[in-house]
């Protein structure tokens, strides 16, 4: 079995929550549950979802799209989806086996999150809290310094893609035996969302295309794991895979990760003493 999902930020309720799109049922449809508290409106399922819907949807990045409906991009609560989609991955499980359909249950066997690009760490001075509301006409200029710095401060974690995200990831794969892999180039610059420059688009391509033959060995074990007819050996299973340079790294901008998920069909051995009517409620 292969699965798609998508995110999207519901924004028709406070406090506004992860949304996420699939093509097969979701946990609240094997239980029979509805998909949003009541006074809501729902979502169409999995059978009724329109893709490009979905797609413009999860495109909608404020200040550069319009919002679709009452849905905005994903990445302002999830913009690395990694363990989003392998909590989706355990509901759906846990959902079949409350129904009685533990036959169906899938096994999760790989992990492989795909970056937009990392950028290069950049000092930043540190900022005073307590001055930055003081009113003396001579702070002023250094106030509104502090108020940027700040703004993109909160831009930057909100929409990060890297540091603890990638940690968590890493250790959930670890924990239950997954091999994970995480591909995203170091670029030299930082790319706008809507760069249109030429020269700025070939020349992280270029770098891109460097990185990707730097771990072209990686990239053949990923392949290898994906292959149906390859078993994954004992090794892989209980080692951690991150291909990632030793280069400093950054969170700036509005980074998109896709996290692509390969499911085989035996049952999963791994005891689960999690509720198994628990709504997906992301926040």
């Amino acid at each position: 079995m292969c699965s798609l999902t998508d995110n999207k930020v519901s924004l028709d309720r406070n406090q506004a929550q992860l949304h996420v799109f699939t093509n097969f049922e979701s946990p609240e449809e094997i239980l029979g549950l509805p998909d949003t508290p009541p006074g809501f409106k729902s979502y169409p399922n999995s059978t009724k979802q329109i893709a490009w819907k979905a797609c413009r949807a999860s495109g909608a990045a404020p200040t550069y799209f319009q919002a679709s409906g009452p849905f905005l991009d994903g990445g302002l609560i999830a913009n690395n989806p990694t363990l989003d989609a392998m909590s989706e991955f355990r509901y759906y499980n846990n959902a079949l086996r409350a129904v009685g359909r533990g036959e169906e249950r899938e096994k999760l066997d790989l992990v492989v999150s795909l970056g937009t690009g990392r950028f290069p760490l950049t000092k930043a001075q540190p900022i005073d809290v307590l001055r930055m509301w003081s009113f003396n006409p001579k702070e002023i200029h250094k106030n509104t310094l502090y108020i940027k710095q700040i703004g993109n401060l909160l831009i930057n974690e909100v929409t990060n893609t890297e540091g603890h995200v990638i940690n968590r990831a890493q250790s959930w794969c670890s924990w239950i035996r997954v091999p994970y892999f995480r591909v995203n180039p170091p670029l030299s610059e930082v790319l706008a969302l809507d760069e249109t420059s030429d020269v700025e688009i070939v020349n992280a391509m270029w770098e891109t295309k460097a990185y990707m033959w730097a771990i072209r060995k990686d990239i053949h074990k990923i392949v290898q794991l994906l292959s149906p007819q390859q078993s994954i050996p004992k090794a892989s299973q209980t080692s951690l895979h991150s291909i990632q340079s030793n280069e400093s790294q950054s969170t700036a901008g509005y980074n998109l990760s896709l996290s692509l998920t390969h499911m085989k069909t035996p049952s999963e051995t791994t005891t689960d003493n999690s509720n198994s009517n628990q709504q997906i409620l992301e926040n």
